[in-house]
């Protein structure tokens, strides 16, 4: 059995910007911001060449800790934002470094 492929949509920040939410309203902000927070470190990014590009799931993530309002949901979206950051400057983690995180997520010390 083939395990499963994760796909992650990339945007370049144009892209990103342009996504709406039902009312129609700009679901992540403007490319200003959205390069706003790549600059600053709060939005994983890749670049290429001279074009920046995030990860939908980063943004969804970063979504979901600004506009939660229960610290736990806040705090796992932050968690999804941290893992983003880790899987853009290193790659994928080996089983080891995976069973470690797994172990202290998990309340292990």
């Amino acid at each position: 059995m083939r395990p499963a492929v994760y796909t992650d949509i990339r945007l370049d920040l144009a892209e990103a910007s342009e996504m709406r939410n039902e009312r129609g309203e700009r679901r992540f902000g403007s490319m200003y911001t959205i390069r706003r927070r790549v600059k600053d470190g709060t939005l994983p990014y890749e670049r290429v060449g001279i074009k920046y590009y995030v990860r939908l799931s980063a943004l969804e993530a970063l979504e979901c800790m600004n506009v939660s309002t229960d610290r736990a949901t806040a705090a796992i979206a932050e968690l999804e934002i941290a893992a983003n950051r880790v899987l853009a400057f290193s790659g994928p983690l080996s089983d080891e470094q995976c069973d470690r995180i797994a172990a202290r997520l998990k309340g292990a010390a």
